[in-house]
């Protein structure tokens, strides 16, 4: 029997809500997207007998996440209706996002995990908190230390970032050379982007500002979440200091649509 796919709505958030927290870091973007980005989100929902197989995010018309069984995956990637997306799956469905995107850029990526209690946090370097003043110098440093991923990466973008996210950062003579943002929640929190500006790199700075975000994040909740490449040695590295272990194992692409989608989700 084939699997039904559907919008997530109001009837059916109680189910979904169900289903997410049974793992909750496991499907952080899943409840944070939800909670606060509502409106730039779309969750789409594989059902079989109205029990879920598999769901999927589809973050501001581009960003792709689905989750479940090897059939849920592969239904709700046919049903992906975007020419360019980035996507991220577990690790072993890799092959099913592989038939239906050709890539630009592909990596095996790697969530750690951080629990409180085990940090090994930096006490130096002077990390601190930035301002919305500061949003040009980030914004810049970002498209500076990775085009690929950050190329369109602006001003106005970080800004709003900055209404729901902390950010922190390193100056050196009053320019911005070391950045990190995070989101922090009740279940647990995510460190989203470290950077810092290629003349400034090995001295202890995307150390100081990971260990900057754990201090807060850790008055608010108990684990914490990063996402790594795991061909980033000196990322992975800085990391594993601060206490971050490996997690889960993903596969992340950025590329263009194979083959025409399936079909629309129906409306429930």
């Amino acid at each position: 029997m084939s699997l039904t796919v559907v919008e997530l709505d109001k009837g059916l958030e109680d189910k979904f809500l169900r289903y997410v927290m049974k793992a909750p870091l496991a499907y952080f973007f899943f409840i944070a997207d939800w909670r606060r980005e509502r409106e730039n989100s779309r969750f789409l929902l594989a059902l079989d007998r109205g029990r879920i197989a598999g769901i999927m995010l589809i973050y501001k018309g581009r960003i792709v996440q689905p989750r479940g069984s090897a059939r849920a995956v592969e239904t709700l990637i046919g049903h992906i209706d975007i020419d360019n997306v980035e996507g991220m799956v577990q690790l072993e469905h890799r092959d099913l996002l592989l038939r239906a995107f050709r890539p630009e850029r592909q990596a095996e990526m790697h969530m750690l995990h951080l629990t409180k209690g085990k940090q090994r946090l930096s006490k130096g370097h002077g990390s601190r908190r930035l301002r919305a003043s500061d949003a040009r110098e980030v914004a810049a440093l970002m498209r500076a230390a990775d085009p690929t991923l950050w190329g369109k990466q602006t001003a106005k973008m970080v800004k709003r970032s900055m209404r729901t996210s902390t950010w922190v950062g390193v100056k050196e003579d009053g320019k911005v050379v070391a950045i990190g943002m995070a989101r922090t929640f009740d279940i647990g929190g995510m460190v989203h982007t470290i950077a810092t500006a290629e003349a400034y790199r090995n001295r202890g700075y995307a150390k100081a500002n990971v260990s900057a975000l754990l201090r807060g994040m850790f008055n608010e909740t108990d684990d914490a979440l990063i996402h790594v490449f795991k061909k980033n040695a000196p990322a992975y590295h800085a990391y594993s200091k601060v206490g971050f272990r490996p997690y889960r194992k993903f596969f992340y692409i950025r590329g263009g649509k194979r083959i025409k989608r399936k079909g629309k989700a129906k409306k429930k």
